[in-house]
């Protein structure tokens, strides 16, 4: 059951192995790396391979050839991406009317509120219509039932609702969307979905 990398660099994506081998990997790394953050007064933050580093404009520079050598001396191999590099400064504790917002980690923050990436919320909208459109072409599925009216089968919508509702445990509204707002402490995010239940409804009818 064991399928040997055959290539000399990599691991598996998306696996619980994956997280923990990266720790591993970086976590010299990351004690050099936080510790000159927390000396020039800044912050550093790591979730596998995205990292943030949060300092006072005049360290930025200095900050990021100290993370590009310590990624050289405590991690062979690894590099940073500059495409994916982006540099956001705050004046006055909020961005410049040109930047729109910083990202990390799926939110998008202005400096004052922090909010989902409009590309989470199309890819919940893109499942929930792939979803209808699956249940409404498996007419042995339980999902449906025989309608008083004809005997003609009709959607049962209690899955759909409970994986794309707010009634439902496990959907993003229920998990990702709501604990976000709660550890953001805004109600901003869950507004982003104010509207999820009409388009329920309307790809059901």
């Amino acid at each position: 059951m064991v399928e040997v990398n055959q290539n000399a660099f990599g691991i598996p994506q998306g696996t619980p192995m994956s997280a923990i081998a990266a720790n591993v990997a970086m976590f010299r790394f990351d004690c050099a790396v936080a510790a000159e953050a927390a000396r020039v007064g800044g912050t550093y933050r790591r979730y596998s391979d995205d990292i943030l580093l949060v300092c006072p404009p005049a360290a930025a520079n200095s900050l990021l050839d100290f993370l590009r050598d310590a990624l050289i001396r405590h991690c062979e191999g690894l590099t940073l991406n500059d495409d994916k590099t982006s540099r956001v400064e705050f004046p006055g504790g909020r961005l410049p009317a040109n930047v729109k917002h910083m990202q990390y980690l799926g939110f998008l923050f202005n400096g004052e509120r922090a909010v989902l990436r409009a590309s989470t919320i199309s890819r919940f909208y893109g499942r929930m219509r792939r979803a209808v459109k699956s249940a409404q072409h498996d007419l042995t599925n339980d999902k449906f039932q025989g309608s008083p009216k004809g005997g003609r089968p009709v959607l049962q919508r209690r899955k759909l609702m409970h994986s794309f509702s707010h009634l439902g445990r496990d959907s993003l509204l229920r998990t990702y969307a709501k604990v976000a707002g709660k550890v953001f402490q805004r109600r901003a995010i869950m507004r982003q979905l104010r509207r999820h239940l009409e388009r329920l409804n309307s790809l059901t009818r």
